[in-house]
């Protein structure tokens, strides 16, 4: 177990958010779930998740909150609910929803604008192959990864166990 990541939410439990939720939870990570259709959430419940009662809450419960839905615009508008951004302030955004560069730009803009740490990555594998040593994610954003400060540990845990990235790449 990586003890340097302590709580993550994760936003979205489709196929891909269902299995970055198994994929941290057999890692032992302390996961907090919100998905639209609560009942997607048993099954993680079962194995340990647990189920925050809205995106704010979910926000909060985290040190650092992963986001995986169809695309930006259901990801904007849950992220624009009351309460949202300011629950995030210094915190990170993984952002690992399907979209295009300038919509990544845009929730980059957004994130900087609220003062929350944001990387946006895609996914290189199919749901099976998550948290398996050939899975990788692509980021990119702010220079979270290289911060010093200890407020991004969590994300950059989290994004070093997905990548499977020497360490030495997040501690320049």
């Amino acid at each position: 177990m990586m003890q340097d990541v302590q709580k993550v939410s994760l936003i979205g439990l489709g196929d891909m958010g269902s299995a970055l939720a198994k994929a941290f939870l057999a890692k032992g990570h302390a996961l907090s779930v919100w998905n639209r259709t609560a009942a997607k959430a048993a099954p993680l419940l079962d194995a340990g998740a647990h189920l925050a009662p809205s995106i704010d809450g979910a926000a909060a419960a985290g040190d650092v909150l992963v986001i995986c839905l169809s695309n930006y615009e259901v990801s904007g508008t849950l992220l624009g609910q009351p309460g949202v951004a300011e629950a995030l302030r210094g915190k990170t955004l993984v952002q690992l929803t399907t979209g295009t560069p300038q919509e990544a730009r845009n929730a980059e803009a957004w994130a900087k604008q609220h003062e929350i740490f944001y990387l946006d990555g895609a996914i290189m594998s199919y749901p099976s192959g998550v948290g398996a040593p050939e899975c990788t994610i692509l980021y990119s954003g702010s220079a979270v990864p290289t911060r010093r400060d200890g407020c991004c540990s969590a994300a950059s845990a989290v994004m070093r166990y997905f990548l499977r990235t020497r360490r030495r790449c997040f501690d320049a």
